[in-house]
């Protein structure tokens, strides 16, 4: 019994052994908080070479940056010789290192050495460095040597590092490295890489002024052992040593801040490479310094740029404002503003690619009125009809409104989301035909994402990418223009006029650029935008406040940014080829620029788009019948004796009939009819009305004394010599003769101008005017 008794207590004590041990397990295993290190790291941001781009100091003000997984070989060989060289053999604490110490510690009757290992000064400097005495001793030796089956010795040394003081307010090597030299970890030399290296135990060694020679001894000390072990030869020893001290700290590089800011916004912290070029970020910041020096005399303080590589859609620079200055702190590339006439190469290319007109068909470009929005050229010039890719070229604002009104803005609204645009919030209707013009307003990022997408789908790209700065970000898109469109559309922005210096670049074998500017309504936006197989490239000018400025236009002020940029980057490439494939050739009439009919006279041929659909043949050329020296049209039941014979005639209708002769002096008009045919005295072919249109309603304001304003009403004859014969709601108003203008004052109510020139013709026009 008492054998049992005695069996049945060792086994309790064997089962109290076990649970303690298991508990102690479990405490043992949870000692490590998680993550190892509680202190903030610094934003920082590198480029894909891994140079430093720009960085922020986190809320305790230390240089700190996120840990590298990753230590070179130079600077891991010098801090191991220098405080550990056992790391690689030992489970987290040294006893011989430790018995070492305290022979010393002892002999010497003062503290000259700790014995602690790497992993035991990892855990000191994760406990925020408490006061040295034996228990905390021996508490960071079992944390040390659970560190070690958490982490890998690789893992571990990166944290060490990471976290060691460097001197100042600089912390961890990577910090060190930039702040000292001016480069990373990983390209420093071993001199120093052995500098840094005795810098974690006496980090007061570095001020600037003191302690130059204590320093330069502990180095060349490192260096010698460095040389002892074989890791450098007698030669690189020698040369080791001639190298300087690092004198004071460097600045850190601000290149891209608004970047970093961005980064920060998506909660990036890691030292992770993004897809920007050190050099093209520099040279971009250059550029926009050099033009904001002049454009800030005139009270323009802000400027951003952006760059695409068009071969896999990466940022390769990006210059969200100045440096300074008014409004600096506001990144431009992400901050929705007027887009001004910068979209207008996306409606050229919509209409292309559905048939809705030709690269070279007529569109009118005479004075428009649409319900209070009377859109103008930026010359202030009606050319009565131009040719749609001229339009494009020059970019006029008249023929755009016409283009939209044809297209319908709420499909070109879709279209321009499915582009990438997404700032559009509101519906079709909010923008109205404006939206061409400027109405809506667009971040410079989707404009480079959209004129990017075209190239890369001109460059032949399997997938399109969306732009990014980081490559795992890379996401697939689609473009809802094909190929055809976009390289006609490309073709034409190629052939604008370039601003100041530019002209002739074609001289000089500079490599093609398609481009486009833009200026918003009150010059409060100028924009630029460049495409080449190699790059797009989008530049914004102007206030962050949104203030306008005179002479803050696309041409004069983004343009010369844009071209000075890119002359400087580019290399000599050919040309986007051409997709034949999806082009077909087709004959059409060289005036209208409309599919040829049977009566065009004079013929031309252009490449369209394969899938354009409802191709118009020409609607202008009207054939009649005239006598020889075509003085008189006729009929068949009036011409008598006279010999007739069948003419085709490139006809206007009256107002576009108006402009164009003014701007093409061989433009022929038609012939009157002989006073033998009989007349249906219609004026629709010889007289209109400018404004206001049919069924207009009109609001007529008040001048600042309270008095109501005149309604301006004007007309336009065929006939120049012409006098006409004005008459409303039945009462005669009067004649005019050569300008062919009226002001009435109106009452609020419903209206009918009735319009007769001297043979007759008569017009009229209904219209309203609203109370106020």
């Amino acid at each position: 019994m008492g054998r049992s008794k005695a069996i049945i207590l060792k086994l309790k004590k064997r089962k109290g052994l076990l649970l303690l041990l298991l508990v102690m397990g479990v405490i043992y295993y949870f000692l490590l908080p998680s993550p190892l290190f509680d202190k903030p790291y610094a934003a920082v941001l590198f480029d894909r070479d891994g140079a430093l781009l720009s960085a922020r100091l986190p809320a305790d003000e230390q240089w700190r940056f996120p840990p590298k997984a990753e230590v070179s070989a130079k600077m891991k060989t010098s801090i191991l010789l220098q405080e550990d060289r056992y790391f690689p053999f030992h489970w987290g604490f040294n006893p011989w290192s430790l018995l070492r110490a305290a022979y010393w510690n002892f002999k010497s009757g003062k503290v000259l050495s700790g014995g602690s290992t790497i992993s035991m000064q990892t855990i000191r400097l994760a406990r925020h460095n408490p006061a040295r005495t034996i228990r905390e001793k021996l508490w960071e030796i079992i944390l040390a040597t659970r560190l070690e089956w958490r982490y890998s010795k690789e893992e571990i040394l990166a944290l060490y590092l990471a976290h060691a003081p460097f001197g100042g307010n600089v912390v961890g090597i990577e910090a060190a490295s930039w702040r000292y030299f001016g480069r990373s970890a990983k390209d420093l030399s071993w001199s120093e890489s052995a500098t840094l290296a005795v810098l974690p135990n006496a980090p007061g060694l570095i001020n600037p002024g003191k302690n130059r020679a204590t320093l330069l001894q502990k180095r060349n000390q490192l260096l010698a052992e460095l040389r002892n072990e074989n890791y450098l030869s007698e030669n690189d020893y020698k040369l080791a040593l001639l190298e300087a001290l690092p004198d004071k700290p460097q600045a850190i590089p601000n290149l891209a801040p608004h970047l970093l800011e961005q980064q920060i916004a998506d909660g990036v912290l890691s030292q992770k490479p993004s897809t920007l070029s050190f050099s093209l970020q520099e040279e971009a910041m250059k550029q926009i310094d050099a033009a904001l020096a002049k454009l800030k005399l005139n009270r323009i303080n802000n400027a951003a740029l952006l760059l695409i590589d068009n071969a896999n859609a990466e940022v390769l620079a990006y210059v969200g404002n100045s440096k300074d200055g008014p409004g600096h702190y506001n990144d431009m590339l992400q901050t929705e503003r007027s887009s001004g006439s910068i979209l207008k190469p996306f409606l050229y290319a919509a209409g292309l690619q559905s048939g809705q007109w030709l690269p070279q068909e007529i569109i009118p470009d005479i004075p428009m009125h649409f319900e209070g929005f009377h859109p103008k050229n930026y010359d202030g010039k009606f050319r009565g009809m131009v040719k749609a890719d001229e339009a494009l070229a020059l970019s006029l604002n008249i023929p755009a409104v016409v283009e939209l009104r044809e297209f319908g803005v709420d499909r070109f609204t879709n279209l321009l989301r499915e582009t990438g645009i997404s700032s559009l919030h509101k519906n079709a209707d909010h923008y109205g035909l404006s939206l061409i013009l400027g109405g809506a307003e667009v971040k410079a990022w989707d404009l480079a994402m959209a004129y990017s997408a075209w190239a890369q789908k001109l460059n032949n790209k399997a997938t399109l990418r969306q732009i990014h700065y980081y490559t795992e970000d890379s996401v697939a898109i689609k473009s809802p223009y094909s190929k055809a469109a976009i390289w006609q559309s490309l073709a034409v922005m190629q052939r604008l006029n370039r601003p100041g210096s530019e002209q002739g670049w074609q001289y000089f074998g500079r490599s093609p650029i398609a481009w486009k500017t833009g200026t918003s309504f009150g010059f409060r936006d100028a924009w630029a935008v460049g495409i080449c197989p190699q790059y797009t490239c989008i530049v914004w000018v102007g206030n962050a406040s949104g203030e306008g400025r005179p002479g803050l236009v696309g041409a004069e002020a983004a343009g010369p940014i844009l071209f000075n940029f890119l002359n400087a980057i580019v290399d000599q490439r050919p040309w986007f080829e051409t997709p034949y494939n999806q082009l077909s050739e087709e004959i059409v009439c060289a005036h209208s620029g409309q599919l040829a009919s049977s009566i065009c006279w004079e013929r031309d041929t252009v490449w369209i788009p394969f899938q354009a659909k409802a191709l118009k043949p020409c609607q202008y050329h009207q054939q009649y019948y005239t006598d020889e020296n075509v003085k008189f049209r006729y009929n068949y039941n009036c011409s008598g004796d006279i010999t007739i014979k069948a003419q085709s005639f490139f006809q206007l209708p009256v107002i576009e009939s108006y402009y164009y002769a003014q701007q093409h002096p061989t433009y022929r008009q038609l012939p009157p009819l002989s006073p033998a045919c009989a007349d249906d005295f219609s004026g629709e072919n010889y007289l209109d009305v400018l404004f206001p249109m049919e069924r207009e309603k009109i609001f007529i304001p008040k001048k600042l004394a309270g008095e109501k304003s005149e309604l301006i009403v004007e007309a336009v004859l065929r006939d120049a010599n012409s006098r006409l014969f004005w008459h409303l709601n039945g009462e005669f108003l009067g004649e005019t003769k050569d300008m062919h203008t009226k002001a009435l004052n109106l009452v609020p109510g419903e209206y009918k101008l009735w319009l007769e020139d001297e043979k007759g013709h008569n017009y009229q026009r209904k219209f309203s005017v609203l109370q106020q």
